[in-house]
């Protein structure tokens, strides 16, 4: 009840959690997604007239496989063998490559979390990931306005449907 009543005041147009897949490996991510969840659900109930619910892919398979994809073309080993398939449910791409330095920063600080030479994490390091992979992919979980194509072209705008 708490977020509802964060989701009240505010009044978000697109609030972003985790995707409930990716965060089922990880109680604290699950029960984050399922909280948000239902405070959007109850949100959009009570007359939320325009707003979307993305769930955020930290590693998604066309992130794994082009960091794969790098590392051993440098000849290096990859911890992403095998971790990714070719199905992909994101529906949203977003460029963020100006903001990768800062996001490994934090994540190196997160220690009780993340050790700071886990290759998983760690492998491509933010400069090269500006190239190889600067997206974050995203699955669209609800929205009460009509989007772009996602399977044909993915999203690249989260407020694609909400400007007024």
């Amino acid at each position: 009840t708490e977020l509802l009543g964060i989701f009240r005041h505010e009044q978000p147009d697109v609030v972003v959690t985790y995707d409930p897949g990716y965060a089922s490996r990880h109680p604290d991510h699950q029960r984050a997604y399922e909280a948000t969840a239902a405070a959007f659900a109850t949100y959009v109930e009570i007359g939320a007239r325009r707003a979307k619910l993305y769930g955020t892919r930290t590693h998604s398979p066309r992130k794994l496989a082009a960091m794969h994809d790098w590392l051993t073309a440098q000849g290096e080993p990859s911890p992403y063998g095998g971790a990714f398939d070719e199905h992909d449910p994101s529906t949203t791409r977003i460029e963020v490559a100006d903001h990768l330095a800062t996001a490994h920063r934090a994540l190196r600080q997160h220690a009780s979390q993340v050790d700071a030479d886990d290759p998983w994490f760690f492998a491509v390091p933010a400069a090269s990931l500006r190239v190889v992979y600067p997206y974050d992919d995203l699955v669209l979980l609800a929205a009460t306005v009509g989007t772009a194509e996602p399977v044909l072209r993915p999203e690249t705008d989260l407020f694609l449907g909400l400007r007024r």
